[in-house]
């Protein structure tokens, strides 16, 4: 997860600090106190539920932050938390690994970008049709990864089976959104994909007119 949100980071022109913490309240205390003052923001990665051993947020309540949200209908990413502390703002990412990087990209790079001073806070987006059917979650939104594919008339997502969660992350060249409430999206429509920040864009951009980003 480290290596992860820092290489994201780094994309963006964001300087990075990495510190892996022992898993306990003194332990992370003491690292929050000592960044909190050099850093403009801060990233936690794991203990970000509501379990015995999820300390963060516990922490950060017992310092007193301005929480903003915990959990968040989403899937994967729910157990992400965001809050102020020192009028710093800190972004509390769930452990597992999809998770992880799901919360990153959907909330908290759009808040970090937004603080570094860019314009475009979010991924650019293409228009595609669906491969299979995709299926979502009726209580939360979705977000399911997958790869592109160019024919002469169109541009095709298939979207990845949620089974294998690390082999989607790193094979994955866009994200599908299915809106809470929405249980599948059939084969053949056309929606709006996120499109990962590599190879894709340069794989798919001769196919992708200039006003659907």
């Amino acid at each position: 997860n480290l290596v992860t949100l820092s290489a994201w980071c780094t994309l963006y022109g964001m300087q990075t600090r990495v510190n892996v913490v022992e898993d306990q309240l003194d332990a992370i205390k003491y690292r929050l106190l000592e960044v909190i003052a050099a850093s403009e923001a801060i990233l936690t990665s794991g203990g970000a539920w509501t379990g015995e051993h999820d300390l963060v947020v516990r922490l950060l309540d017992e310092l007193g932050w301005r929480k903003v949200y915990h959990k968040v209908k989403v899937g994967p990413g729910k157990a992400i938390g965001f809050g102020l502390w020192r009028g710093k703002p800190i972004f509390c990412l769930p452990g597992g690994p999809p998770s992880n990087q799901m919360a990153f990209i959907q909330l908290a790079l759009p808040g970090l970008l937004k603080l570094a001073g860019h314009s475009q806070l979010r991924l650019a987006e293409v228009t595609a049709k669906l491969a299979q059917n995709a299926e979502g979650q009726k209580d939360w939104t979705q977000f399911i990864e997958g790869r592109f594919q160019k024919t002469e008339s169109e541009i095709l997502f298939h979207s990845y089976k949620m089974a294998s969660r690390l082999q989607s992350m790193g094979d994955a060249e866009g994200i599908l959104a299915i809106p809470e409430g929405t249980a599948s999206i059939p084969k053949g429509a056309l929606v709006r994909v996120q499109v990962l920040p590599w190879d894709a864009i340069n794989n798919i951009s001769e196919r992708v007119d200039e006003k659907q980003w």
